[in-house]
């Protein structure tokens, strides 16, 4: 191969990835945008006292929890042929929007009730958003010629 046909099918196979790196960027963005903003969490669920390490500290567990636990078994579901993978990936896709969208509905000042409501969506979000990477993983594998990988 010459190596214009080399670079041509280099910027063939980005474009086509294009879309699967957008989609990976947004879902590290949503957990981790919660990993940076703990401290104002805290302050905003209970404004008037000090910061709370171990609710805060909780819901990063939970959240690391969900997300390990949740990829170790959704991957077989995605590894199995028969079923489609962009589908899937669409499924987790619009459920883990409609949590980013509930997220934003946590009270601000309701102390433990407010964090109990941001906590469980946020465990939710971990659990389905996990779900995506392995496909993600699995579909930009598909895409990639075996003699590039």
């Amino acid at each position: 191969m010459t190596e214009e046909n080399i670079k041509s099918k280099e910027i063939h196979i980005l474009k086509l990835l294009w879309p699967i790196f957008m989609l990976a960027g947004f879902f590290s963005i949503g957990i981790g945008g919660i990993f940076i903003l703990i401290v104002p969490l805290s302050f905003i669920f209970w404004p008037d006292e000090p910061f709370h390490a171990f609710e805060m500290g909780l819901l990063i567990t939970s959240i690391l929890w969900g997300l390990a636990l949740s990829g170790i078994i959704k991957s077989r579901f995605v590894d199995n042929h028969k079923v489609n993978r962009v589908k899937i990936l669409f499924i987790f896709t619009f459920f883990r929007g409609i949590c980013m969208i509930m997220l934003s509905f946590a009270q601000e000042g309701k102390g433990f009730e407010a964090w109990l409501y941001f906590y469980l969506i946020a465990v939710l979000l971990s659990v389905i958003g996990r779900g995506n990477y392995n496909n993600i993983f699995s579909l930009s594998h598909d895409i990639v010629p075996s003699s590039q990988r």
